[in-house]
C-alpha cells in the first residue's frame, strides 16, 4: 500500500495528465495551488484508496510510518504542513518542490 501512495505522489511531480485532470475535477478538499498539491489526510485517503482496500486509521498508521519523504527528495519533492488547525485530520498539507 506504500507504493500506491508514493506512485500517487511520484506521478503528481511527473505532472502526470491523467492526474493532474482527476485532481482539477475532484470535490474533494485536494488541489493545486500555486504549483503545489494541498490536501487533507482525509481527502487524499479517498482520492488514493477505497474503504475495502484500507481503513483511514490504516492509512494514517501506513503514512506516517513510511519513509515517504526520503523517497520524494529523491524525485525532487517532499510533503509538508501547510496549516496547522490542532488536528492531524483537519490540517492542511502540501506536496512542494524542492528547489
Amino acid at each position: 500500500m506504500q507504493s500506491k501512495i508514493h506512485g500517487f505522489f511520484s506521478e503528481v511531480l511527473k505532472e502526470a495528465p491523467e492526474v493532474v485532470a482527476r485532481i482539477n475535477e475532484s470535490s474533494m478538499n485536494i488541489y493545486f495551488k500555486k504549483g503545489c498539491l494541498v490536501f487533507d489526510l482525509t481527502s487524499l485517503y479517498k482520492f488514493i484508496f477505497s474503504s475495502d482496500e484500507l481503513s483511514f486509521i490504516e492509512f494514517k498508521k501506513l503514512l506516517y510510518a513510511s519513509e515517504l519523504n526520503k523517497q520524494l527528495m529523491a524525485e525532487g519533492g517532499k510533503v509538508v504542513l501547510i496549516d496547522n488547525k490542532g488536528n492531524i485530520n483537519k490540517s492542511l498539507y502540501g506536496l512542494n518542490r524542492r528547489s
